[in-house]
């Protein structure tokens, strides 16, 4: 269900297909603690931060960039979704998953609206980043890309300041933990094809197209399912007002698995 969210979502920052950070609601400014000085975090303008978001409706809003005030910048939050995303899709041999947490770090080399790289000796016209006591090392990545003032849009002006160029540790790191994920490799196993058909009394049946005489097991969330035979199942949803999702898994490769939902 993430995954299928994070692949939605993504919809809304097209052409690049970032993932969005989070979804905030018109009222939340009122439970933020203010902070003055150089933070300037008011909570109006938290809210303004807030309104310049995607509206969803009945006071929600989807925003590309998290509400932020002095210390600003997204590897951090967008390559955590990104491994998140990637892990579930190799699980769920799902390949367009897989491909959008590929975007993410796309989008990280130059794949962006300002055609550079934002990781040292990778790509084109990278620059010089906040590297205090070690200086430029190739690999190394900054605490993100911002955004400017109040706005929702994708900020990264040419100077070299704290904190969105400051080079941190967890950026890198979590750029490692997303390759293994993104490695030739590591693709997922074949998928099994499930259909699924649905009867005017509310039975779901639920079957494995598979050749053979393998044997597959059945896990499922909101659905009781009664095995017909080795690869069939009928069940009932056990709450209508929820999602309801089955996985069927070889019992002779646990690794190949197919979605009902």
């Amino acid at each position: 269900m993430y995954s299928d969210y994070q692949k939605k979502s993504a919809e809304a920052t097209e052409p690049w297909g970032v993932l969005p950070a989070y979804v905030y609601t018109d009222k939340e400014y009122l439970n933020v603690p203010e902070k003055g000085g150089a933070y300037n975090a008011t909570r109006d303008a938290f809210r303004d931060q807030v309104l310049q978001g995607m509206p969803m409706g009945d006071g929600y809003y989807l925003r590309a960039f998290p509400v932020w005030f002095a210390r600003r910048g997204n590897y951090g939050v967008l390559l955590s979704q990104a491994k998140a995303l990637s892990a579930a899709s190799r699980m769920r041999a799902d390949s367009a998953g897989l491909d959008l947490a590929e975007k993410q770090a796309q989008w990280i080399v130059g794949r962006n609206p300002f055609v550079q790289s934002t990781m040292i000796g990778e790509g084109y016209d990278w620059a010089q980043q906040y590297s205090v006591s070690s200086g430029d090392f190739v690999g190394m990545l900054p605490v993100g890309m911002q955004s400017r003032g109040l706005s929702d849009l994708p900020y990264w002006p040419s100077q070299n300041m704290y904190v969105y160029k400051e080079v941190w540790v967890h950026p890198a790191a979590r750029w490692i933990w997303l390759m293994e994920d993104l490695e030739p490799n590591a693709a997922p196993n074949r998928a099994l094809s499930v259909t699924t058909s649905k009867a005017p009394s509310g039975e779901v049946t639920i079957r494995v197209a598979s050749d053979g005489n393998r044997r597959f097991d059945l896990r499922s969330e909101n659905l009781t399912a009664t095995r017909v035979d080795g690869r069939t199942w009928k069940g009932r949803i056990v709450n209508p007002n929820q999602p309801w999702f089955a996985v069927a898994v070889d019992t002779s490769n646990p690794a190949r698995r197919g979605e009902a939902f």
